[in-house]
């Protein structure tokens, strides 16, 4: 499958300086994915960001193992402004089944309003993005944590936090299953160019394709474009704000992932 997928690529893009869409397959390398039931915390450690920062309430303490509801003693994530947001990477696709929320208890009510949704993709860098609720509202709590089955099965490697007014979470915690076989990623190509930005640091490697390299980079949190050299195999790949800016660069081709 992965010669074939090659093949159609070199066909369609051809040697000219064009622009195509190529899908990576990740589960080409060895490992990417395997079908598993999680019966672990998915978020653990796991990087975060969040809208805005309250002093002392960092946005990896939601997934720091803590689960302590005093904001001082056990750390707990919190906003500063309403309409606010908190996001995970899982760095893998699962399907989200379950999720608990641990609140403040020393400040309780800052919970009860908050949205859980999941992405595919990275929903700050592609905006068009459709989500799958998992919870529209989180509702009341009877106790300093709550447990929600999602209304529907939630196909995410993104979850995103939600609320209209300033929002502090102390941990959140995700179970689900580990998603098998094949996962499309849109990758836009264009050949004979090159990213090069001495503002962006490019991490480098060798890889045996173009469509290895177009992996690697997906499976990198936050990499958003690639450099691949098809005569040497070297894959340089970078992360910052999206970008479309390249120039002419022999045997190069420049790739940037939505």
């Amino acid at each position: 499958m992965f010669t074939q997928m090659l093949d159609q690529y070199q066909r369609g893009c051809g040697m000219a300086s064009v622009t195509c869409m190529l899908y990576s397959i990740v589960c080409f390398l060895p490992g990417a994915y395997q079908t598993a039931s999680i019966v672990t915390n998915v978020a653990l450690g796991k990087p975060t960001i969040q809208s805005s920062t309250y002093p002392g309430g960092n946005s990896s303490y939601a997934v720091d193992g803590r689960t302590g509801g005093n904001f001082f003693s056990d750390h707990c994530m919190l906003t500063r402004d309403g309409n606010t947001w908190w996001l995970v990477d899982l760095l893998h696709v699962y399907n989200i089944s379950t999720v608990i929320v641990f609140r403040r208890t020393d400040f309780p009510g800052r919970a009860e309003q908050v949205k859980i949704e999941g992405f595919v993709q990275q929903p700050r860098l592609c905006p068009a993005s459709s989500p799958k609720v998992c919870v529209n509202q989180l509702g009341s709590f009877t106790g300093p944590s709550k447990t929600v089955a999602c209304e529907q099965e939630v196909m995410a490697r993104y979850v995103r936090v939600s609320s209209t007014t300033c929002m502090t979470l102390c941990e959140i915690q995700m179970f689900g299953q580990n998603i098998g076989g094949c996962l499309r990623n849109k990758v836009q190509v264009q050949e004979g160019h090159k990213l090069d930005d001495s503002s962006i640091t490019m991490l480098r490697g060798n890889v045996s394709s173009i469509v290895e390299c177009s992996i690697h980079c997906y499976r990198l949190h936050n990499c958003l474009f690639f450099n691949f050299n098809r005569l040497t195999g070297e894959c340089q790949t970078g992360s910052g704000q999206e970008t479309s800016a390249s120039s002419s660069a022999a045997d190069w081709d420049f790739g940037t992932i939505c």
